[in-house]
Order: structure tokens, then C-alpha cells, then sequence
């Protein structure tokens, strides 16, 4: 099972990359056309901005999922750097339990969100506000199982301590 979990880890972070390689591309290219549009041709166009900040609110959130894959998040460490290498594993279990109980609220709170914003549109682009929110359903899924691989791992390894 855990082979299973991870292996869908790496295939979610690989999609999670190359979305948001895409992603940015789209803003760069949106931002780009924005500021032609602006200055060459004295012409705004009305949803570059709206655009851009859709596509910002998804790169976040797919940056999120690949830095948890990745174990990549800030942490601070000055504490738990001085604690026996048993006792760091217990904070960061404890930690990655707090996690995943976080990840499991976001989940469960963007299930209630989503309907409320269907019925909601965009006012430049004039699309469904759910589409705004809907990485945070996504990715608080996609965290609460990386989080659950991680927690596995560190359980396994205080496992051979404890057998040492």
C-alpha cells in the first residue's frame, strides 16, 4: 500500500509540475499581452488582471503540493536540532499529524465552500468563482496524502529504532 501511495506522490508531483510550469508560462504570456496592449496599442484589455490572479491563486497552490512532495516547505529547526535524533522523530510525527489534521479541515471546508461559489462569476472573465477556489479542494487532498506517506515513513523508522 505504501508502494501504491507513494507512487502516486510522484505521479501527483509530476503533474503538479508540469501544470504549473504551464501556469506560469500563461501569466507571463497574459502579463506580457496586458502591458502590449496597455502601452503600444493604448487599449487595455479588461481581464488580464482577473486572468492573471486565477492563474496566480493555482500556482501557489501547485507550488504547495510540490514542495510538500518534496519536503521542501520552511521549517524552523533551531529547536528540534537540538533534540536526540529519536526525540526529533517524535516531533516531526507530531507535527505531521497536525498537519494532516489541518489538510483534513482545509479539505472538508473547501467541500462546503465550492457550492456556495458556483452560482458566483468572475466579473472580467464572467467564469464560475469555484474554479478559484477549487485548487484548495485539489491540493489539501493531494497534502493530506503526501503527509500520510511521510507519517508512515516516520512511524517505520521509529519502528527499527525501537528494534535496535
Amino acid at each position: 500500500m505504501l508502494k501504491t501511495l507513494k507512487g502516486l506522490v510522484m505521479l501527483g508531483e509530476k503533474i503538479q509540475m508540469i501544470a504549473g510550469v504551464l501556469v506560469l508560462g500563461t501569466i507571463i504570456l497574459v502579463m506580457t499581452a496586458g502591458i502590449i496592449s496597455r502601452y503600444v496599442f493604448n487599449s487595455p484589455f479588461d481581464w488580464t488582471e482577473e486572468l492573471c490572479t486565477f492563474l496566480f491563486i493555482w500556482l501557489s497552490f501547485l507550488g504547495a503540493g510540490v514542495a510538500s512532495a518534496k519536503r521542501r516547505h520552511v521549517s524552523v529547526d533551531f529547536i528540534t536540532g537540538k533534540l536526540s535524533p529519536k526525540h526529533r522523530d517524535i516531533v516531526k510525527m507530531c507535527t505531521v499529524i497536525l498537519i494532516i489534521f489541518l489538510m483534513i479541515l482545509i479539505f472538508l471546508g473547501s467541500i462546503i465552500l465550492l457550492p456556495q461559489m458556483d452560482t458566483h462569476a468572475s466579473v472580467a472573465l464572467d467564469i464560475p468563482r469555484v474554479y478559484f477556489y477549487l485548487p484548495i479542494l485539489i491540493v489539501s487532498f493531494y497534502m493530506t496524502v503526501v503527509y500520510v506517506v511521510e507519517l508512515i515513513e516516520i512511524i517505520q523508522s521509529l519502528r527499527i529504532k525501537v528494534s535496535e
